[in-house]
């Protein structure tokens, strides 16, 4: 007769979760039976042997202690017995609760999420299965979108899937498009540097069309409003408040800058940029605080490697900058050369009062190896490498913010061992109670101890005679006071010893101040 060779099946656990052991027995019957239909298995005697063969020997010797099983062809009677074994073990009420504290995975779509509620709900014996999923799925999925359609509607079930798998696909597909799209929509211009004469005649001009006591039109068809006024600022005449001198020059952020003689002298070295915005008075600037290097040095400095408009490249981390710059040399090379809009910023050289030449800036997608942001570059001319600024950098979580550091209980407690191990004591103090003489002493009956827990106090007592933190009476002594014995709060399965000392000392004992 030839061998045969079973397939392997994994047998029933009947311990790794007992409130569930029903619930997993009927699946595990119901996969078992597949795998006779796949095998052409259809007699009820091959059937019972597999069935005790493959649940295991916990399962078999269960069966053989259940009454109405000794026939052998008695597949379904065996099965019935086991699951009736099984089956009151079934505790509604904490499937009801597993069943409540069900939520949307994060990478679990909404159609999964629901048959894993309907499969849960087989053992909840809810009038209303549909009801309690759709109920379920408003309260624990992951999207606040499908929430407040789901509540705003009055969905049912059918609708609310419909619902939720067409935001899935929507969701996905313009992730896609965003990804692949070109970010920088702005609109074609001629860009082309001012001429420094014609825009400084020009401001010359908005100068004499306003007067610098009122703020109004210059010259004045008649006095100046301002005359003869006080300023409330000031206090000084002819003039308002808000064309104050005092007050602007105040109100005017201060930038000191710090300039270090060897940098600007000493050849090969990089300087980070700082940017200012063109009207310092109303808005605040841009700066950028960099870290200077020269050149056999350049290799340390913190640099990585991202996707800028599909265009992979590497760049230097600037915490200290607060705009993205790009050389012109780079975006050249970009294969979707980006369009470029007139800069709105004056940037400086790090410690130098001489701007540099911006030849505009686009906004386009920025790519890392966690995250894709839209971000703002700014391109200059010449060859000085590119800067990420350190707002892009959070975006992109290349550079973690940390605001609070925990040190774990474990380091502390190996660290100062010394403290933390042994039994604390008072040391090189001798402390005496002094006891008035004329008063007899008390011994109070031994109280009984339960006879659960006179093992554990006999354990306790040794442990604290072995730590010298009490010593054993020889003979007869004058005072004595009982134990009582307390579980301890943290660990109730561990107990404390007390003294009941309230006759003995607290009314007979003088302290000595």
């Amino acid at each position: 007769m030839p061998k045969m060779s079973l397939p392997t099946f994994p047998k029933f656990d009947i311990h790794s979760d007992e409130n569930s052991v029903g619930i997993r027995w009927t699946k595990y019957v119901n996969q078992l039976e597949n795998l006779f239909v796949a095998m052409d298995i259809s007699s009820k005697k091959r059937k019972k042997a597999l069935l005790l063969h493959y649940a295991g020997e916990d399962v078999f010797d269960i069966h053989q202690t259940l009454p109405d099983t000794s026939a052998e062809d008695e597949y379904d009677q065996s099965k019935t017995a086991l699951t009736n074994y099984f089956q009151p073990q079934v505790n509604r009420e904490f499937e009801v609760f597993e069943f409540r504290q069900m939520k949307q995975l994060q990478e679990e779509t909404v159609d999964q999420f629901a048959t894993r509620l309907r499969q849960k709900s087989k053992h909840c014996d809810f009038a209303d299965n549909d009801g309690e999923i759709k109920s379920q799925i408003i309260q624990g999925c992951t999207s606040n979108d499908l929430r407040r359609k789901a509540l705003r509607d009055n969905l049912d079930l059918t609708k609310l899937l419909s619902t939720a798998r067409a935001m899935e696909i929507a969701n996905k597909q313009a992730d896609k498009m965003r990804k692949s799209e070109e970010t920088n929509a702005v609109r074609q211009k001629t860009f082309s540097e001012p001429n420094i004469k014609q825009s400084t005649s020009q401001s010359k001009e908005r100068k004499k069309q306003k007067c610098r006591n009122c703020g109004g039109r210059y010259p004045h068809r008649s006095s100046c409003p301002a005359f003869g006024q006080i300023c409330d600022y000031c206090k000084k005449e002819n003039h308002f408040a808000s064309q104050c001198l005092k007050r602007k020059t105040r109100e005017r952020r201060k930038v000191q800058n710090v300039d270090e003689n060897s940098a600007s002298s000493s050849d090969g070295e990089n300087s980070s940029t700082s940017s200012r915005s063109d009207d310092e008075t109303t808005t605040k600037g841009a700066y950028s605080f960099g870290v200077k290097a020269k050149v056999h040095q350049i290799g340390k400095l913190p640099k990585t490697e991202i996707r800028l408009n599909d265009h992979k490249m590497k760049i230097i981390v600037d915490t200290g900058s607060s705009i993205n710059i790009v050389e012109e040399t780079t975006v050249n090379k970009m294969r979707n050369k980006p369009k470029l809009q007139k800069s709105d910023i004056s940037a400086f050289a790090y410690g130098q009062k001489e701007k540099l030449r911006i030849r505009g800036k686009f906004s386009a997608s920025v790519e890392s190896k966690d995250k894709i942001v839209t971000a703002t570059f700014y391109v200059v001319p010449g060859d000085y490498g590119n800067l990420l600024s350190y707002a892009t950098a959070v975006d992109l979580n290349i550079i973690p913010v940390i605001q609070k550091v925990k040190i774990p209980k474990k380091e502390l407690t190996e660290e100062y061992r010394d403290v933390f191990e042994g039994f604390g004591k008072l040391k090189d103090k001798r402390i005496k109670i002094h006891i008035d003489e004329n008063i007899a002493p008390v011994a109070e009956p031994h109280r009984r101890i339960p006879f659960h827990v006179r093992n554990k106090v006999e354990e306790e007592l040794k442990r604290l005679e072995q730590q010298d933190v009490i010593e054993k009476a020889v003979g007869p002594t004058p005072w004595v006071s009982p134990i009582v014995v307390a579980p301890r709060a943290k660990n109730p399965n561990q107990i404390r010893i007390c003294v009941e000392i309230r006759k003995a000392i607290n009314t007979k004992s003088k302290m000595n101040n």
